[in-house]
């Protein structure tokens, strides 16, 4: 199943990493769902302007 998921790597400081895995613990949840979720929701708080901008660059084409 996890090879449908791409890897990626990320730095976080040591109370960053501490409190995502309480949050995994808390929800029952994989790293990948509670981040995946966190990202989600931080880019739907993003002011109208930085949205738009976000959305032309995940639609972009390199």
């Amino acid at each position: 199943m996890t090879e449908t998921y791409v890897q990626t790597t990320l730095r976080l400081e040591p109370e960053t990493k501490v409190l995502l895995d309480a949050l995994t613990r808390l929800l029952g949840k994989p790293q990948r769902e509670v981040t995946g979720e966190a990202l989600v929701s931080y880019a739907e708080r993003l002011k109208l302007s930085d949205r738009e901008l976000l959305r032309g660059l995940l639609t972009r084409e390199d």
